[in-house]
């Protein structure tokens, strides 16, 4: 089968493991995730007071790992159409420049970290951050059942 055209990137793409990609992709996912957890802060501040400092750097870090794990995850169950697509074909799984198990890898990094991150909350922050995680990985299988890929990370913030 040859390469075909592809419908939008919904800013998925940019594998961890390939960092000279990452500076291109959209910042749109990495945002979905971190403005409601600001704005949470935010308003869990004391009237008055700016937000805590400390949270705002940890759960920008927590944006970060886990939009790459959703692109990670994302990555390595399309590999083999991505290939077909082309405006995924040159993605480091599908072109061949990570293998499978590299990136599986690269992901166990990036869970890890993200973890580190997590343990820095409260108990009740990490038993919401552990079960948030089906809906890390629920989010890249959205655009198989639905035209409304974002629709389905929103459920995420929820």
């Amino acid at each position: 089968m040859g390469v075909v055209e592809g419908r939008g990137d919904h800013g998925r793409g940019q594998h961890p493991a390939h960092p000279r990609r990452a500076p291109s992709a959209p910042p749109s996912g990495t945002f979905m995730l971190l403005w409601p957890c600001w704005w949470s802060i935010a308003l869990a501040a004391p009237p008055g007071a700016p937000p805590d400092g400390r949270l705002l750097a940890l759960f920008a870090g927590g944006a970060l790992l886990l939009r790459g794990a959703g692109c990670t995850v994302n990555d390595l169950w399309d590999r083999k159409l991505d290939k077909k697509v082309a405006r995924t074909a040159n993605r480091p799984l599908a072109r061949g420049a990570v293998s499978p198990r590299g990136a599986v890898a690269a992901l166990a990094a990036q869970l890890t970290a993200g973890l580190a991150i997590l343990t820095q909350l409260n108990p009740f922050s990490i038993a919401l951050g552990a079960a948030s995680l089906p809906l890390v990985v629920a989010y890249p299988l959205a655009k198989r059942v639905t035209d409304w890929v974002r629709g389905g990370g929103g459920f995420r913030e929820c």
